[in-house]
Parts: structure tokens; sequence; C-alpha cells
């Protein structure tokens, strides 16, 4: 089952932060084998830096590493061009949480022309190789639309809609991306219940069934764990006591906006199973 994570905004949209817990909740919640990927070039190392710990900056103008990394997404990207079997492919990843989820880190490859030719070389077989061995294949993707990411989306059971309590947001994806709605699960960032363009106003303005729309309120303490690399294993620790002093209701929200989105892919798959050939 393929996850894509993407927003109709280039500005801070929570895509990797919110992957990043919502796949440690299901991990933490399920005996599910859950892998996290991210489709661009990235100077921050996004979700590898937030799932494991102490990771080091890992970009440079240098390209040996590319030619020489025995991991991530460059082995792989080798691996899947040369044909080679599903055991090598499994190589390629690092666990974060044992026997449940894992990690295929980002490419060396700085230049997002050349990391784009050569994703879209592969683009398919890596899916595919991933669905073999994973239940669920979480996608990191950037807002602009490439071609690799309308790939992505296209092939996605669900696509979380990381989108802020802002009507013009709404009114834009409305507007130019309805061919998502069928598939997305919005995740309101940085909800605030006090405001007049809430939950009950977005659905009843936008007919967004309740099953689509999730909220995820904010919490300071959330940029620290995810810069230290600690976000799974907290979300881990707490799980069976998710309400705490250091993120307040924040634990509660991932959890419900994880059970909406394992209902509304499984009803998905459900009906696309049940659809006539």
């Amino acid at each position: 089952m393929i996850v894509s994570f993407w927003s109709n905004s280039p500005a801070s949209s929570g895509i990797t932060t919110n992957l990043a817990a919502m796949a440690s909740c299901l991990a933490a919640n399920t005996n599910k084998r859950i892998v996290a990927f991210e489709n661009h070039t990235s100077d921050r190392l996004g979700i590898e830096k937030m799932l494991l710990p102490g990771r080091t900056h890992m970009l440079r103008e240098d390209p040996q590493p590319y030619y020489y990394n025995t991991s991530g997404l460059d082995m792989l990207y080798k691996i899947l061009r040369a044909g080679l079997s599903e055991e090598e492919a499994g190589q390629t990843e690092i666990p974060v949480l044992k026997g449940s989820l894992s990690v295929l880190t980002g490419s060396y490859r700085t230049n997002p022309d050349i990391y784009e030719y050569e994703m879209n070389n592969i683009i398919d077989k890596l899916l595919l190789n991933l669905q073999k061995r994973y239940e669920y294949v979480f996608a990191d993707t950037k807002p602009f639309q490439s071609l690799s990411t309308k790939y992505i989306l296209g092939a996605s059971d669900v696509v979380v809609v990381n989108i802020s309590q802002d009507r013009a947001q709404f009114e834009e994806f409305m507007q130019k991306y309805t061919v998502i709605l069928p598939k997305a699960l919005f995740v309101i960032n940085k909800y605030d219940p006090e405001n007049p363009f809430n939950v009950e106003a977005i659905k009843k303005l936008y007919n967004i069934p309740e099953e689509q729309l999730a909220c995820v309120k904010d919490c300071s303490a959330v940029p620290l764990l995810c810069h230290q690399g600690r976000i799974a294993h907290y979300i881990a620790k707490h799980n069976s006591m998710p309400r705490n002093k250091i993120t307040g209701g924040y634990l509660e929200d991932i959890q419900k906006a994880t059970r909406k989105l394992v209902r509304y892919a499984n009803k998905r798959r459900r009906a696309y199973c049940l659809s006539p050939v």
C-alpha cells in the first residue's frame, strides 16, 4: 500500500514531520512492515534526520559518496538498474523501530534535475520492489509537481494532503487538484479549534467527509524531537500514554490521524478489489 505525503503549498506544511510521526505511530500500534523515503533532494536530510538519531549531514559536493554508497536510494537505484535480486535490495534500508519501521535513506545527488532524471528511470520498479517487501510505503514528496511526484501521487492508495488552517489554501486545492480528492486525507497542521475556519466549517463548505479530515495541533516540543532524531522512539515509548507534559495532546492527534489513514486506506483498497474489471 502506497501512502504519499504532499502539499499544495511550498510554505511550511508539515509534510515530513507528519510522515515521520504517523509512520512511527503506525509502527508502534501494529506489526505492519513500513518503509519511508523522500522523493527529492534535500539539504536538511528531512525524513532520515528525523528518524535516525545522530544522523550526520550527508550531502557533499564530492561525487564519490554517490558512487560508493552501499545503502539507501542510491544503492537501490543501482540494484534495480542492474536487475539484481530482491534479497540484495533488502540490504538498502536502515531499521528505525526493529521489525516494523525502516528508512530508505536519501540520495547523495544534489542536482535536482539529475535526481529527477534518474528517478524517472526506475520509479515504477522502485515502488513495485518496496510494495513486495513492505505493507506500507510512505513517500515524502515535494509540493511542486515533478514528473516523479505525479507518478507517485497517481500510484498512491491515499494521498495525505498536509494543509494549513487557511481558506485560501483549501480554495487553491479545490480549484487545481480535485483529481486527488477521492484519495485525499487532509491533515490540518497547527489546528486551532477557536478559529472560525474550523473542521465543521471546512466539511460544510467543501463537502469533505469526516473520514477524510484530521487535525494536528501545534506543539513546540516536536521540532526538537525531530531535530534530534528521536520522534519515532518518543512516540513508541509514549504510545500508551499519549497525553503528557512535553507534547500535550499532540500524540493523541497523531494517533487519531493515523487511525483515519488506516481506515480510509483499507476502505479504498476494498472498494478497488470489489470494482468490476
